[in-house]
């Protein structure tokens, strides 16, 4: 903790923002308040260390849901959108001036198109996060070579707002 806060400290000093990412992990239950309070301390232990801002990561993570997340929330996308939301608010709360991003579990168009995280996955993100949540983008592809301007068009319509765009270069799959 003491090393992290250096580091937040040293960043905070040359004027970089440096932004904690945190995962859900591979067998969140979205309707488990255990899960959701599991991630609130993580993001809690790093405000005390001067950290500000924050991403959410649902990459890498499965795209189906557990029974009780199903009959709760229908779809993944309004699952991680409540819990993000959440956390977004309880974030806010105490950092009022950090940034918090999100990573959709498709976060490129390819997974997307092979219908990675259901069916209307970043339309309904789009409609459903808060706005002050930026969204985390690859482009085309998880490693995009290019990325056009009707790209970045189309995918901030579905997620009514613009994408941040991550390059996404040391992605080993």
């Amino acid at each position: 903790a003491g090393e992290l806060a250096d580091l937040v400290g040293a960043c905070t000093a040359r004027g970089i923002r440096f932004i904690y990412g945190i995962g859900p992990g591979l067998d969140i239950r979205y309707s488990r308040d255990a899960d959701f309070d599991a991630l609130r301390a993580r993001i809690a232990q790093m405000l005390a260390l001067g950290c500000r801002d924050v991403a959410l990561l649902f990459d890498d993570v499965p795209d189906g849901l557990a029974v009780e997340d199903r009959e709760r929330w229908g779809t993944l996308a309004r699952a991680q959108s409540h819990v993000t939301n959440a956390l977004f608010t309880w974030t806010r709360e105490r950092a009022p001036e950090g940034r918090f991003l999100f990573c959709p579990t498709p976060y490129c168009g390819r997974m997307v198109q092979a219908g990675l995280g259901g069916e209307d996955y970043l339309h309904t993100i789009g409609r459903d996060l808060l706005p002050g949540i930026d969204v985390l983008w690859t482009g085309p592809e998880i490693v995009s070579r290019e990325i056009t301007v009707a790209h970045v068009g189309e995918v901030a319509a579905a997620l009514q707002r613009p994408p941040v765009i991550w390059d996404n270069l040391h992605a080993n799959d």
